[in-house]
């Protein structure tokens, strides 16, 4: 069984906090600090936190320019997450997910986006001129093109995002996922399998990735195929979804 993940895995983002921010109290203010009256604020043993007081950890599938890569840490090709080793392959009980989308600029700003995948919001979305309906569907930003040079379509300029809150068995944490672009295939062949087997909670899935090359340069997409684990391992992830 592998070892239970940091606690900052469980709730820390993907942003590594510096020496300052992880300081309890600023070296300038200790004198300050050490007059507070700790007894005037209320503590409790109980996790009672809201939804604004934790973050699930994103699993990633690292490319050449994802920063653990950049850094050393990893390989292009394996699933990264704060706090842990990445790994060539994750096992991952999917307990629920949605679909979103989202259109970028040419500076790779987000300009227009929809939380539900179905209307948006920006600058080709709701009370704009481009698009005053808000209908995703119809916005041509949704839409394949014809390419009249090679003869083949061009993608969306607006991207579709399947994700999925997961509990990861390799790494013993609940996580975050998210498939767009190349990844879409797989995200289809996880939804599949989900509903083969009789929906959230009853299914585990291997994640690894695969290499592909294009004129653009190489990168990985994910891959998934089903997983055999203990029955407890169901188990525990049925209860989570229960929460």
């Amino acid at each position: 069984m592998p070892k239970p993940a940091k606690f900052d895995s469980m709730t820390g983002s993907d942003d590594t906090p510096s020496e300052e921010s992880t300081a309890l109290v600023a070296a300038g203010e200790q004198a300050v600090a050490s007059d507070v009256d700790l007894t005037s604020r209320q503590y409790t043993s109980q996790p009672d936190f809201s939804r604004e007081d934790t973050m699930i950890p994103r699993l990633r599938l690292a490319q050449q320019l994802t920063p653990e890569v950049v850094n050393g840490d990893a390989e292009s090709g394996q699933w990264v997450l704060i706090g842990s080793e990445p790994a060539d392959k994750v096992v991952v009980v999917p307990l629920s997910w949605g679909k979103s989308r989202e259109l970028r600029d040419d500076e790779n700003e987000v300009i227009c986006q929809s939380s539900d995948s179905r209307v948006g919001r920006g600058e080709y979305g709701v009370g704009s001129r481009l698009h005053a309906s808000g209908d995703c569907a119809d916005c041509p930003m949704s839409q394949w093109t014809e390419n009249k040079k090679t003869g083949k379509n061009n993608r969306p300029r607006c991207s579709l995002i399947y994700s999925y809150v997961c509990w990861d068995e390799t790494h013993q944490s609940l996580v975050a996922i998210d498939f767009k672009s190349t990844g879409t295939q797989a995200a289809k062949l996880l939804n599949t399998m989900v509903q083969a087997k009789g929906g959230f909670g009853k299914v585990a899935v291997q994640l690894g990735s695969q290499q592909q090359k294009t004129p653009r340069g190489v990168f990985h997409v994910p891959t998934v195929a089903i997983a055999k684990v203990e029955p407890d391992v169901l188990e525990m992830a049925a209860s989570l979804l229960a929460k």
